[in-house]
């Protein structure tokens, strides 16, 4: 990644912060993709596996692969609402979140590859999501 990148990246990480939809990195390709993990990394970012890691960590980020589990898909439709509903198959019954959207940044990376593959699944990430990214 070259300098050039990194503060361009940077800025956009800047304005991540207290946004109150999901955000959106697209990578080229897997090597760029691993690029932007590890930079987020470097910023404080926590990989999420899980919709809970996503709601814990002030500062998350989750890879989006060609299939996505429904827990995530409800909870990037549902961030900018206010109020995220998530199904917990442990206890078979729903439970609410209010996210705190102070200082808190959700950032979704995806394949540009994935995100026409997850489109035709009628998950429409760029429909979904506030600002992107893409180098």
């Amino acid at each position: 990644m070259t300098t050039k990148d990194k503060k361009s990246l940077d800025q956009f990480l800047a304005i991540t912060l207290g946004q109150k939809e999901a955000c959106l990195i697209i990578a080229k390709d897997k090597k760029e993709q691993s690029e932007f993990e590890k930079f987020l990394a470097e910023n404080g970012f926590k990989k999420s596996n899980a919709v809970y890691e996503l709601l814990e960590n002030q500062r998350a980020y989750f890879v989006a692969e060609k299939d996505i589990d429904k827990n995530i898909y409800d909870f990037v439709s549902q961030y900018s609402t206010g109020q995220i509903e998530i199904f917990d198959n442990n206890t078979m019954k729903s439970n609410v979140y209010s996210p705190d959207y102070k200082d808190k940044a959700v950032i979704i990376i995806a394949l540009k590859s994935n995100i026409k593959a997850l489109q035709k699944n009628n998950f429409d990430l760029l429909a979904l999501t506030g600002p992107a990214y893409q180098s």
